[in-house]
């Protein structure tokens, strides 16, 4: 397919964002237009690693300007915890939010399929029940007769839960 065909297709809101990311990638790809000048007595990859460590004044302390203030340090890295532990609750607190309704309905929907199982078998039991009052003793059909009302009461409670779901 062309890219008139498609642009046409897809309208001019994909046409300007394909516009825009052809931009970036040429951008992305293409030289730096300014590159670093080595200079006379170094090369660039020395000055570049050379490069002197500046620290904001609140960070210095008064005894030696170069070395930093060990408070402003403990309190930047108390900050940095404190902002590293919201996030990970935030994202926990995503996690919950997105995947709750997924996993309520599906413990509804395992409910259901539970429910219906037990009423097969309730069905077949309550059947052979029907089948064998005449052939065989009264054990045998209230054998039959116990487990039909045992899953029927097995097959509502499932579906009664999956209805409070």
């Amino acid at each position: 397919m062309d890219k008139v065909r498609l642009g046409r297709i897809l309208g001019k809101g994909a046409r300007q964002a394909a516009r825009t990311a052809w931009d970036a990638i040429d951008a992305a790809t293409a030289p730096d237009p300014n590159p670093p000048k080595p200079t006379a007595n170094r090369p660039v990859a020395a000055s570049v690693s050379q490069k002197p460590t500046v620290m904001p004044p609140s960070m210095r302390s008064a005894a030696n300007p170069t070395q930093p203030n060990r408070d402003a340090v403990v309190t930047a890295v108390a900050k940095a915890v404190d902002a590293a532990q919201s996030l990970e609750r935030g994202k926990r607190q995503m996690k919950q939010a997105a995947l709750a309704p997924i996993k309520r309905a599906g413990h509804a929907l395992w409910l259901e399929v539970t429910g219906s199982f037990f009423l097969i078998f309730a069905i077949g039991f309550g059947v052979n029940a029907w089948r064998v009052r005449t052939m065989h003793g009264r054990p045998t059909v209230a054998f039959f007769c116990i487990m039909c009302v045992l899953f029927l009461y097995f097959s509502a409670t499932s579906f009664m839960k999956a209805r409070r779901r």
